[in-house]
């Protein structure tokens, strides 16, 4: 099934957006690792990423749009959460988000990428073709099917990008998941898979040349 990648601007209403802000603050005072919503931070990526319980009205009105671009009466939001990528979280570290697919993880068919608010320009990139948010954007793409990835970047200590990942399964496919995750050996055996494909190594190549080079300048 084809899709059309769309970028989506003023999709959430502001009452909407300082709901879903609301939540991030909220969950970002636990204590670390009290609970599956306290914050985590992984240095190498630069990034702080946090879980929360999505308002009702909210995960509708996301449903609802996933399924104007997927066509699947079963469609479910799945998984979603919120990451800050802040370069005082890697100590200018790249964060490495290479090009890949999402059906690894949860089933993914359709995401929405939500940009709550950034002070740089971060290209999501989507089968060779890159879109630079603005904050309070959205975009749609089918994550299982379209390679993805974000450009190399090296963050300075004030550069910061906070999005929430909004992704949506099939209930069918999904639900083995819920009863019994993936393990690491099934998972890798996957994304290997996936680094086979032809336009993947193509993708991959040009990514990993991009970062060396960014990094050779540093």
């Amino acid at each position: 099934m084809e899709t059309v990648t769309a970028v989506l601007p003023n999709f959430f209403t502001q009452k909407e957006e300082q709901a879903l802000r609301d939540l991030v603050e909220t969950n970002r005072q636990l204590e670390p690792n009290s609970s599956r919503f306290a914050p985590m931070v992984i240095e190498k990526m630069s990034r702080m990423q946090i879980e929360f319980v999505v308002p009702k009205d909210i995960e509708e009105k996301l449903t609802n749009l996933a399924k104007e671009y997927y066509n699947d009466p079963d469609l479910i939001l799945s998984h979603y959460q919120y990451l800050d990528y802040y370069g005082q979280y890697g100590n200018g570290n790249s964060p490495m988000l290479p090009p890949h697919l999402d059906t690894e993880n949860y089933y993914t068919k359709i995401s929405i990428d939500y940009q709550m608010k950034s002070n740089i320009d971060w290209a999501v990139v989507v089968e060779g073709q890159s879109f630079i948010l603005k904050d309070g954007e959205v975009l749609v793409f089918e994550a299982g099917e379209r390679i993805h990835w974000r450009d190399p970047i090296k963050l300075k200590p004030e550069d910061r990008c906070e999005v929430i990942v909004f992704h949506f399964s099939n209930k069918n496919d999904h639900q083995p998941y819920v009863e019994k995750q993936m393990d690491q050996e099934e998972r890798q055996k996957i994304i290997e898979y996936h680094n086979g494909l032809p336009r993947m190594q193509v993708y991959r190549k040009q990514f990993f040349e991009a970062l060396n080079k960014l990094e050779s300048e540093q």
